[in-house]
């Protein structure tokens, strides 16, 4: 689920940190990841289901002691997730069903046929359920086959049927987030990723540092939420060319060093590939700029939803608060709404 406030008051209000994903920067005690997010980022067109899985996993397995993957359960959401799912399902698609034979191959065989892309599984209802069952099968396979890398120590990963309860490795070894994943309603991948690190908050006091993968920006509404402590979001990535610029794709990055070449006309020396790097946020310092009380950060959640908006409603625009009215109330010390004076109705 994304939030519709504008990228550059994003980056203002939250100011990130441009990391190296390879430096300690990107490590912590506890690795989470929106499996349904982050896998659909790295599935585009025919990529191999192995290359997929590996780009994500290298993100957290042997990087942080104990790490979590959530896959949305579609079975167990709440009724406003379920209608916004069955409106999107209902559009029509550029891509087309699947054959009787590929879907045999995709159901019965647990294979990706050769011949159909990860657009077309994720286009339509029923084949987007075999899609990310057919991936949360290959992180079980490749984190055996891996084993735990130091400093690694258990892997917990939920089910996307919601038929089992969390696969964990080592085997046999009882999850570190059973009991909150057991007592989680509803099935969002997002809700159970929430309630995992408030519970491992509480239990720690905040000492653990806790990162999160994820491309769904309102993530950082969510942990607002919850007061979220020592906790650090990798939301997205650019890249970063030899002059110091930012690119949102390696596409663009690729084009400006292609210009910048034709610029320095004779010279034209070779110029050093863009690098990779992540987007950090931190919400400790997203704490200390809403807070310090709990009223306060409440009221900036609030007026930080209805600056953009999310999948279940489109903020407050549409009656003339603009966002930058919006964000303008997210440091005011008592709750203002429209509707009665300042008071929050």
């Amino acid at each position: 689920m994304g939030w519709g406030l504008d990228a550059k008051r994003r980056a203002a209000e939250f100011e990130p940190a441009s990391i190296d994903p390879k430096s300690e920067a990107a490590d912590g005690d506890v690795g989470v990841v929106d499996g349904n997010a982050m896998f659909r980022s790295e599935a585009v067109g025919a990529s191999p289901l192995r290359s997929v899985v590996q780009r994500v996993l290298t993100r957290v397995l042997g990087r942080c002691p104990v790490v979590l993957v959530c896959f949305d359960n579609p079975d167990a959401m709440p009724k406003l997730r379920a209608e916004v799912a069955a409106q999107r399902s209902a559009r029509p698609s550029k891509h087309r069903q699947l054959t009787d034979d590929e879907m045999l191959e995709l159901r019965e065989r647990g294979r990706m046929p050769v011949s159909v892309t990860w657009e077309q599984l994720f286009a339509h209802s029923a084949t987007k359920r075999l899609a990310f069952r057919l991936i949360y099968a290959e992180v079980i396979r490749q984190t055996e086959l891996i084993g735990l890398d130091s400093p690694t120590t258990s892997v917990t990963v939920t089910d996307p049927s919601g038929s089992k309860p969390p696969w964990t490795y080592p085997p046999n070894t009882p999850s570190p987030f059973a009991g909150v994943l057991a007592a989680q309603r509803y099935g969002e991948a997002e809700a159970q990723m929430v309630v995992a690190i408030r519970d491992r908050m509480t239990k720690t006091k905040g000492e653990e540092s806790v990162i999160v993968h994820t491309i769904d920006t309102d993530i950082l509404l969510q942990l607002l939420g919850i007061w979220a402590r020592n906790v650090r979001v990798c939301l997205s990535k650019a890249w970063l060319t030899p002059d110091g610029v930012e690119h949102r794709t390696k596409a663009k990055s690729i084009k400006h060093n292609a210009a910048q070449r034709k610029q320095e006309g004779a010279k034209r020396r070779k110029l050093e590939a863009p690098t990779l790097i992540w987007k950090q946020y931190d919400m400790d310092r997203a704490m200390q700029r809403y807070g310090p009380t709990r009223e306060r950060i409440a009221n900036a959640q609030l007026w930080l939803l209805a600056a953009g908006g999310v999948d279940y409603c489109r903020g407050l625009g549409g009656f003339g608060w603009y966002q930058k009215a919006c964000l303008k109330n997210t440091q005011q010390h008592q709750c203002v709404v429209a509707g009665k004076g300042d008071a929050l109705v």
